[in-house]
């Protein structure tokens, strides 16, 4: 069985997708490891899109537009007014075995899926074509599983990457090849071919996002969060989060929690 690194590092979005209008749906058990989910989105514009280690086929359900494939990112950005949409989210430590493109070039871009994903073309026809949501989704999954054939992730990388959650990122680089029992250099070689970033790279949205999922909780304390997570000190920690969040630990709280209103009152209507 290949090994999950979900188990111990889990990114999330800014919002549970509910919120968002957004639905997702868990991968088969082979996938587990590669695929965080599929979902389908209303196209609602205004969501926060946010650094979540992961990368994404988007498909259009609109006839005359084309699937982008956007790689892991490192800034957040607000949706704009949008058609109805159909994804593949991958862990950006399991997108390069799917890609026939290096993935350290792809990081923070988007380009055409049919360029980076081999035989897509048909696959994106069919989702567009179906109306059934399950038949698109085995039909994808049958040939994900079939880009996969003989390809493993890398241990080198994965190990390092549950070191560094593991350790809430107060480590440096050197530690994590100590820890891999590899050189600097050859850590930094296994973790540009399997996650498309330098390992600085990865500590740091690794640190944001275990930060993030801090922020939203209700006994959030950003002192607290400064030495947990090895910042210097709050200023350290609020540039840092607002590097990749686009707007300070406090604004964006204030955001999530107003969504979170926005949707109960909502709810409360609906069921009224």
């Amino acid at each position: 069985m290949a090994f999950s690194l979900e188990r111990i590092f889990s990114p999330v979005t800014s919002a549970p997708p509910v919120l968002n209008g957004i639905a997702e749906i868990a991968p088969c058990d082979a996938l587990k490891p590669y695929v965080r989910c599929f979902w389908i989105s209303s196209g609602k514009p205004g969501v926060r899109v946010i650094p979540d280690m992961c990368g994404d086929i988007i498909i259009p359900l609109k006839e005359n537009s084309r699937a982008v494939f956007c790689a892991a990112g490192r800034k957040s950005f607000l949706t704009e007014a949008s058609v109805p949409q159909f994804g593949i989210r991958f862990f950006a430590w399991a997108a390069p075995l799917f890609l026939q493109a290096s993935a350290s070039q792809l990081l923070d871009r988007q380009v055409p899926a049919c360029d980076v994903f081999a035989r897509f073309s048909p696959i994106e026809t069919q989702i567009k074509e179906s109306s059934d949501l399950s038949v698109c989704i085995e039909k994808t999954q049958d040939y994900l599983i079939s880009l996969l054939s003989g390809k493993e992730l890398n241990p080198v990388a994965l190990n390092a990457l549950s070191y560094a959650a593991g350790r809430e990122c107060r480590i440096s680089v050197d530690d994590m090849a100590r820890h891999c029992a590899v050189s600097a250099r050859t850590l930094e070689r296994n973790i540009l071919q399997s996650v498309g970033m330098t390992p600085r790279q990865m500590l740091g949205l690794v640190r944001y996002q275990l930060l993030w999922q801090e922020c939203i909780r209700p006994e959030f304390n950003e002192l607290d969060c400064t030495g947990r997570f090895g910042f210097f000190d709050q200023a350290h920690l609020c540039n840092s989060f607002k590097s990749y969040h686009g707007i300070s630990p406090g604004e964006a709280r204030a955001e999530f929690l107003a969504l979170m209103r926005s949707f109960r009152t909502a709810s409360v209507r609906i069921s009224d």
